[in-house]
């Protein structure tokens, strides 16, 4: 299930977990969360800020879905792989406690990967989704153990 919508940002994902997102649906093993490129390019935020949202995300779901693991992967890279978003990925990758919470940043291989990035935004295209898979699939099967 995706719950992402054009031009998301933390706020709106927030306001709708606070408002029902997420509540009655079945026990949940696993949320993949990738967030914030929009806060930063459309909104103009500081990545502090990003990451602060970011963090009240998680917040959030560990209180409504305790039993489900968090995947948090960094935020993507914006303006082709000039701003790798390091300010917001130093800050949380601190979430990671290996219990709940598990961080993964594949940046560097969007990056390195020619075609991967789709636009300046921070969208990824058909090979940028490849790469996403590819790298989140030994993580995901641990976790849904």
């Amino acid at each position: 299930m995706n719950l992402g919508i054009v031009c998301d940002s933390t706020q709106h994902a927030l306001w709708r977990l606070d408002n029902g997102e997420i509540d009655n649906l079945p026990k949940l093993k696993v949320i993949v969360v990738m967030i914030g490129v929009n806060n930063k390019g459309i909104n103009r935020q500081q990545g502090a800020d990003v990451a602060q949202g970011i963090t009240a995300i998680c917040e959030r779901l560990r209180k409504k879905a305790p039993q489900a693991k968090i995947l948090l992967m960094g935020t993507f890279p914006r303006m082709m792989g000039a701003d790798n978003n390091d300010d917001i990925n130093s800050l949380i990758a601190k979430l990671d406690d290996a219990k709940n919470i598990f961080y993964l940043n594949i940046n560097e291989k969007l990056i390195k990967t020619d075609g991967a990035i789709a636009d300046r935004v921070g969208h990824v295209n058909a090979k940028g989704y490849q790469i996403w898979a590819d790298e989140m699939r030994p993580l995901l099967k641990k976790l849904m153990e």
